[in-house]
């Protein structure tokens, strides 16, 4: 059995494989700013209490969309879906992916090209648990994907070794439908 990381430890480095973390630098040396924990300025359409959203979510889903926590690697059956479909927030509902737009890349988490417009914010995650820093000691943004109607946090951006920008997410934060024919 191969040992399981998190997503977070993976790209600290400790695992190297198609992502690379020093890409993330593109988003520049800011100033953190929170996304999915309070509204921070932005007025999310639903807006509950942290017991509501806990007692709706559960354990693991509050966890990861509430307090951007990371599931385990490959622990959402969602990691490797390949059926035509779409991808909903699990926390408001809101239609956020499409299968069209999913890549599966044998590392356990979801993977998106990009969202359904509209859908999904991007902020800069405050947490910053990478430890990024660069030589000045500025903090490296990292991107977090969050949801627009409810401030849930979904994953990040990442990119891979061609430069294309991928969304990496916790299934555990999204419903998929499939579509029928």
């Amino acid at each position: 059995m191969k040992p399981s990381i998190g997503r977070r430890t993976f790209m600290q480095g400790v695992a190297v494989g198609a992502l690379s973390l020093p890409a993330m630098a593109a988003a520049g040396r800011v100033q953190a700013q929170d996304a999915a924990g309070s509204q921070g300025g932005y007025t999310y359409e639903i807006v509950k209490t942290e017991a509501e959203w806990h007692a709706q979510l559960g354990d693991e889903a509050f966890g990861i969309m509430r307090q951007r926590k990371t599931e385990r690697m490959r622990s959402s059956p969602l990691w490797n879906e390949v059926r035509d479909g779409d991808y909903f927030c699990k926390a408001c509902d809101l239609h956020v992916y499409e299968a069209k737009w999913k890549v599966v890349i044998d590392l356990g988490w979801v993977f998106f090209t990009q969202n359904v417009p509209d859908s999904v914010l991007m902020g800069i995650d405050e947490a910053n648990p990478y430890g990024a820093a660069g030589d000045d000691g500025a903090t490296i943004a990292l991107i977090e994907a969050h949801c627009r109607r409810c401030g849930s946090h979904f994953g990040h951006l990442i990119t891979v070794k061609d430069g294309e920008v991928l969304h990496c997410l916790n299934g555990a934060s999204l419903n998929f439908v499939e579509r029928v024919a």
